[in-house]
């Protein structure tokens, strides 16, 4: 199995479709087949990108490892990553390594903090005690078949005839994941009445970003763990860092909960 970390991020931006055009008598090759899998990729990842947005759809919690340790495991999930790509976690990631973080007391640049009462409070951890569990998309070559012709370029006698699309976690980063901004980027448009469409309308069209830059992390963040002195503990992972994606399904359970009641199909009368 050959694996690369990611595809082309061309289909990451914002760009023209080109799509095979078959007629009689047309001689077929890799590269048309390779091009109609490109066009509905990319749609689709245009698709998610712009439309359902990135993050975790379900499940991919963060958990500590049944074996004990310093190791933590990523659940079963899917996650739309920020070019759009699906990734899918089918079974219980390998566990994780997380760094034990050092012992404050042999630390002379950390210093314990006292309470009122002079009594000794448990140590207040920092940036660098706390590292970040990423999930990013991958493609591996599976499928290995004899080639039974060699082309032009010297084909191999041997080679891969599967894409996979799988994902990988690479080692902890440092500190906590980017704390997610919630700041409203528009205006209330129900702070009027009636209706101020022209609200919604200027902030789909002055707000577009599609194009993706090649340098972006395209990975996704689950959690922060905070290195343990041992052992993980739930307490010492917090997944609130993550994107989530807001389905259908979602948003109406967050209706429900916010106590709006959910109006009759359109055109229905009560």
């Amino acid at each position: 199995m050959n694996c690369t970390d990611f595809s082309s991020a061309r289909l990451a931006q914002l760009h023209a479709f080109d799509r095979p055009r078959y007629f009689h008598g047309q001689l077929l090759d890799v590269r048309h087949f390779e091009s109609e899998q490109e066009y509905f990729r990319g749609k689709l990842w245009l698709i998610n990108r712009l439309i359902h947005g990135y993050g975790v759809v379900c499940g991919l919690d963060v958990q500590a490892a049944a074996a004990g340790g310093a190791n933590v495991v990523v659940t079963p999930g899917l996650a739309l990553d920020p070019w759009g790509r699906d990734i899918v976690v089918a079974s219980d990631s390998k566990s994780i390594a997380i760094a034990p973080r050092e012992d404050p007391s042999q630390d002379k640049d950390k210093k314990a903090s006292y309470d009122a009462a002079g009594q000794q409070q448990e140590y207040c951890d920092g940036e660098d005690d706390w590292v970040h569990v990423v999930i990013c998309y991958r493609e591996c070559a599976t499928g290995p078949e004899p080639v039974l012709s060699a082309g032009c370029n010297g084909d191999p006698n041997c080679t891969y005839g599967t894409t996979r699309e799988t994902y990988y976690i690479p080692e902890p980063r440092p500190g906590k994941a980017p704390k997610l901004d919630f700041t409203p980027r528009f205006r209330d448009p129900f702070r009027s009445r009636p209706f101020d469409y022209c609200e919604l309308a200027e902030w789909v069209t002055r707000s577009c970003a599609p194009c993706i830059d090649e340098g972006q992390d395209p990975c996704l963040p689950l959690a922060s763990v905070r290195r343990p002195a041992s052992e993980c503990d739930i307490e010492d992972i917090d997944i609130c860092v993550r994107p989530i994606v807001y389905g259908l399904d979602l948003l109406f359970e967050i209706m429900l909960a916010a106590g709006i009641e959910p109006q009759s199909r359109r055109g229905a009368k009560s």
